[in-house]
């Protein structure tokens, strides 16, 4: 048995409950791609052609006929997939609960936590296979931006910039980094360069966007855990790893152009919640349908591995 603790000793209340719990500060899979509500979980959606881009013979004489254009159009779909978690709260786990925990909020909040995370790490996995984006538009950095000396961030965006805007005739306007490259970006040379008015050389997400004539500049710093559930060592990664990916998002629509789009059935995101007497539990269901699709893969660059 413990020795009791002295008169003059005081727990705060507060700090005998105190918690810890592990979360992601912010997911940005839905800031690079486009969001649509759709009515159906499966559909067609059209890809008008690019005719009206070539120039044509339009004078006409007087008394003939104007020259005849004809235009395209295709069809590709989406379907949108449940995603799932549930957990059981057993009448005794609710009764034997002790503050601060609430087994139906926290359950409501974990079950969550891991639909919104697996949701990001397919966008990234998406957004970071060379096989998504349009021919030329995905490479590799020649110069790793971590290499202070011989490599130019600027440049390197500008390229990309250039290679998405003769493909799809509009600026990119965001820029994803994962947030290591993040990280050796604010402390390039070139960068601190161009920021000669600012006097504490603090590097923003902002700041960056204006360097990189981008409207956005996005961090992705998700991290999952890697390693087998119950291993002895736990291994974690960046879900957005070592990448630089810029894109044009617009908005969700008719008659519009975005780099990836997430269809997501109209109801979606929910939690479910239902008694199960037999077992004597409550069932706490979280879930999402959806499909994430690359629509426009020109609207895209992806350079990969930009940092040792």
């Amino acid at each position: 048995m413990g020795k009791p603790l002295p008169s003059d000793v005081h727990i705060d209340a507060a700090l005998s409950n105190l918690s810890i719990k592990y979360s992601n500060d912010e997911l940005v899979g839905e800031k690079l791609f486009s969001v649509l509500p759709v009515d159906k979980d499966s559909n067609k959606y059209f890809i008008y052609g690019k005719e009206n881009l070539r120039t044509y013979r339009t004078k006409r004489s007087p008394g003939t006929r104007a020259q005849s254009m004809d235009w395209s159009v295709s069809s590709d779909s989406y379907k949108c997939e449940e995603y799932a978690l549930e957990h059981p709260i057993t009448d005794e786990e609710r009764e034997e609960a002790d503050a601060p925990i609430n087994p139906e909020a926290d359950a409501t909040e974990m079950l969550t936590d891991t639909i919104l995370l697996d949701h990001e790490v397919r966008i990234a996995t998406l957004a970071t296979t060379a096989g998504s984006y349009a021919t030329g538009h995905a490479n590799a950095a020649a110069k790793k931006w971590d290499d202070y000396t011989a490599s130019d961030p600027v440049e390197d965006v500008r390229a990309m910039g250039s290679l998405i805007h003769s493909k799809i005739m509009r600026k990119p306007n965001t820029l994803l980094l994962g947030k290591q490259v993040f990280d050796v970006l604010c402390n390039h040379p070139d960068i601190l360069a161009r920021l000669s008015g600012n006097a504490t050389k603090v590097v923003t997400e902002e700041m960056l966007a204006y360097i990189f004539k981008v409207k956005e500049v996005i961090v992705g710093s998700a991290v999952q855990i890697t390693s087998a559930e119950g291993a002895a060592t736990e291994a974690s990664s960046y879900v957005w790893g070592k990448n630089a990916i810029l894109a044009y998002k617009g908005n969700a629509g008719v008659k519009t152009l975005t780099f990836g789009q997430i269809f997501r059935r109209k109801g979606y995101r929910q939690v479910e919640k239902w008694r199960e007497q037999p077992i004597k539990s409550d069932i706490v269901k979280t879930a999402d349908k959806t499909d994430e699709k690359i629509i426009a893969s020109g609207a895209g660059a992806l350079l990969s591995a930009v940092i040792s």
